[in-house]
């Protein structure tokens, strides 16, 4: 069985309670499962840079499809914009399970390069954010 990734969303109302808790399974792709067309099943487009068959896990960023691989990673990870996006103002963060910032950069160039292999194996949490937007992934280092 392949991995799973969570990404979990909230919704508030207008006085800033929170009204619902979606939690979203992500199992990863290759990019040779994707049809000829320029999109995916999720409606994301396919990239140019990511090879044929690594396998990724996608998200929207606002209006904007973001991947994420390979996840679980042995030290590199790659974030990747596929659809073209100005990349200042984005901010990229990694914290282990107790909550402890461990990486931060700004993203500079498109994919993005996250160099985890500085740090002992297990889970970490990626945030991915800029004034407007934030999503957070699940990133198992091995």
């Amino acid at each position: 069985m392949p991995f799973v990734s969570q990404y979990i969303s909230y919704n508030y109302d207008d006085s800033g309670n929170r009204i619902s808790r979606d939690i979203i399974l992500i199992t990863p792709k290759n990019q040779s499962d994707v049809s000829e067309s320029k999109s995916d099943s999720l409606g994301l487009e396919k990239s140019d840079i990511l090879p044929e068959d690594e396998p990724y896990y996608a998200d929207k960023f606002g209006p904007d499809d973001v991947r994420i691989y390979p996840n679980p990673t042995s030290g590199q990870l790659k974030v990747e914009f596929v659809t073209p996006i100005e990349c200042n103002g984005i901010t990229i963060s990694v914290y282990c399970s107790a909550g402890k910032l461990k990486y931060q950069k700004k993203m500079m160039q498109n994919p993005e390069v996250i160099d985890l292999s500085n740090q002992s194996n297990g889970v970490y949490l990626m945030t991915i954010e800029n004034e407007v937007n934030r999503i957070s992934w699940r990133i198992i280092k091995q």
